[in-house]
C-alpha cells in the first residue's frame, strides 16, 4: 500500500463542495485522465501526484503522518475477509470471512497491540462455524461475539452468540428475515439485526434470544449512538433516527439523493456522517441540519462504476473522518481493474490530509477488503487485505485542531 500526504493541507475550493459529478467508466474512445491533465482541479492534481509518487522511495516522516505500525502474525494465509470488529477496549480484533475455495469459513482473533494471533485462549469464540462470516460484533463486556453466518449446507442466514466460556448459541430468526448485520447496543441489552435494503430492523434480546421490537422502515447499515440508545440508518433516501427503547422515530432527515451505504456517529454522539451515494454529508443528529459536505477526492475520469463509500470512521474527538471506497476508481496500470481508496478529512475545513490507494503493480492487485477505526475514535485504523493478515496504521504526531 502506498501512503500519500497532502503536504500543503490544501482546502478544497468551496465551489467543488457537494457538487455532483458524472460517474462511470470513461466512454469508449474517450482518453482517460492522464498525469498531464490540468482541468480536473485540486482533486485531480492530488490523485495524479499520488500516482507519480507511488513507486518513489517513502519520504521522511512528518508531524502528522499516517504510518503502518504493525503487521499481524498470519497463521493461515488464503482468506477473503468479509467482516471485522474491534473489542470494546480496543485490545483485540475479530475478523471473519471465507476461505479461497468459498466452501470453508474463517473467524480469527488477534491482539490489536502486539499483532499476536490468539487461538487456544479464544477457541469458543471462533470454532464450529456454520458458514462464511458476513458480520461480527463484540458485546460491550468483551466476552461475547454476535456473528451472522451463511450456512454452507442450507445457504440460510444463521445468527450466533459466541462466548468465551460456553458453546455457541443460535438465535432463531423470523422466516424471510433479511439479515447481513448484527450490531450490539452500547449497554449490551439489544442486538440490532438488519440488512442493506431491508424493510425493517429487528431488535433481539441476546440473553434470551427473544424478538423484541421491529423498527419498520429502518434498513441497514444501522449504527448505535455511542453510549446511548438511538439507532441511525437509511429509510430509502432519507436517514431515520429511532429511539430503540420506545421504538419511536425521533427524526427523519431528508435531502439525500441516494440510499446511504455507510453511517457513523462521532464519538460524542451528536454528529452523524452519512454517505449520499458517492458524497458524504455530516449532519447534526439533534436538529437534522447539514453541517458539512465532503466531495469526491478522485477526479471524474478515474471513478469506477461503483465509487460508493463502503465505510466511514471518526478519529480523535470527531473532527477527522476516515473514508473507504472499496471499488472507488479505475487502475492506471490495468484499465480493467478497480482500485480502492482511503481518504482522511478534516471535516471542519474540508482539508484532505491523506490519500491512500491500492493499484495493480507487477500484475498483482491486493485492494483492502475492510477498514476499521477502533472504539472511541483514537488515532489508529485496521486495514485488511484479502489473503493477508490485517495491518495496523496510526497517525503519528499532532493533527491541527486536535482536541484531546
Amino acid at each position: 500500500m502506498s501512503m500519500i500526504r497532502n503536504n500543503s493541507q490544501r482546502v478544497l475550493p468551496s465551489a467543488t463542495v457537494g457538487q455532483p459529478h458524472a460517474t462511470g467508466r470513461p466512454a469508449a474512445g474517450r482518453r482517460p485522465v492522464s498525469d498531464e491533465d490540468s482541468g480536473h482541479g485540486v482533486e485531480g492534481f492530488l490523485v495524479n501526484r499520488a500516482r507519480r509518487r507511488q513507486a518513489a522511495p517513502p519520504p521522511p516522516a512528518r508531524a502528522h503522518d499516517f504510518n503502518r505500525t504493525a503487521v499481524f502474525k498470519d497463521p493461515m494465509p488464503g482468506r477473503d475477509w468479509l467482516s471485522a470488529a474491534w473489542s470494546p477496549d480496543g485490545s483485540q480484533v475479530a475478523v471473519g470471512g471465507r476461505t479461497d475455495s468459498d466452501k470453508g469459513a474463517v473467524l480469527e482473533i488477534w491482539n490489536a497491540q502486539t499483532g499476536h494471533h490468539e487461538s487456544h485462549s479464544v477457541r469458543h469464540l471462533t470454532h464450529h462455524l456454520d458458514g462464511q462470516v458476513v458480520s461480527v460484533s463484540w458485546a460491550p463486556s468483551g466476552s461475547q461475539l454476535a456473528t451472522v453466518e451463511t450456512s454452507k449446507h442450507s445457504g440460510l442466514t444463521v445468527l450466533n452468540i459466541r462466548s468465551l466460556t460456553e458453546a455457541k448459541r443460535a438465535i432463531s430468526l423470523p422466516e424471510g428475515a433479511e439479515v447481513s448485520q448484527a450490531a450490539w447496543s452500547p449497554d449490551g441489552s439489544l442486538l440490532a439485526v438488519s440488512a442493506r435494503g431491508a424493510r425493517s430492523t429487528l431488535l433481539i434480546d441476546p440473553a434470551s434470544g427473544q424478538l423484541g421490537r421491529t423498527l419498520e422502515g429502518l434498513s441497514g447499515p444501522v449504527a448505535w449512538e455511542p453510549g446511548g440508545h438511538r439507532l441511525a440508518g437509511p429509510d430509502g433516501a432519507d436517514i431515520a433516527i429511532v429511539d430503540a427503547l420506545t421504538g419511536q422515530r425521533e427524526r427523519t432527515i431528508s435531502g439525500q439523493s441516494n440510499q446511504a451505504t455507510a453511517v457513523s456517529w462521532a464519538t460524542q454522539g451528536k454528529v452523524l456522517a452519512v454517505s449520499d451515494g458517492e458524497h458524504i454529508r455530516v449532519l447534526d443528529a439533534d436538529s437534522g441540519d447539514r453541517l458539512w459536505n465532503l466531495p469526491w477526492a478522485t477526479s471524474e475520469g478515474d471513478r469506477s462504476d461503483d465509487p460508493s463509500v463502503h465505510y466511514i470512521g471518526w478519529l480523535d474527538s470527531g473532527r477527522y473522518l476516515l473514508e473507504f471506497r472499496k471499488h472507488g476508481a479505475w487502475s492506471r496500470s490495468d484499465a480493467s481493474a478497480v482500485i480502492s481508496s482511503i481518504t482522511l478529512w478534516d471535516v471542519t475545513t474540508r482539508s484532505l490530509f491523506g490519500f491512500l490507494f491500492e493499484e495493480t503493480l507487477q500484475r498483482r492487485q491486493l485492494p483492502p477488503a475492510e477498514i476499521l477505526v477502533p472504539p472511541q475514535g483514537g488515532r489508529q485504523c485496521l486495514i485488511m487485505d484479502d489473503h493477508l493478515a490485517p495491518r495496523r496504521w496510526e497517525i503519528t504526531g499532532d493533527l491541527p485542531g486536535f482536541q484531546p
